[in-house]
């Protein structure tokens, strides 16, 4: 799916991160995640932010791929 903060430009896909496992959206190109599919912008975070807040390294290694660009979601 497209990503909504960059536009054009990204593609936002869903991750687990190891740690956690958590589920989250990630955009591939600047990095704003999401913890929904429906890319509400209110929502949105920083990825390095997110990992951080874990106690987790910035780094992409700590995201497992589930699906490479996800159908949107709608009110989810």
């Amino acid at each position: 799916m497209e990503c909504r903060i960059c536009g054009e430009y990204g593609t936002v896909s869903r991750f687990s991160v190891r740690e956690t496992r958590d589920e989250i959206f990630v955009c591939d190109e600047c990095d704003t995640g999401w913890l929904h599919a429906d890319l509400n912008n209110d929502f949105a975070f920083d990825l390095g932010e997110y990992l951080t807040s874990k106690g987790l390294p910035i780094d992409m290694g700590q995201l497992d791929l589930v699906e490479f660009d996800p159908p949107l979601e709608p009110g989810k």
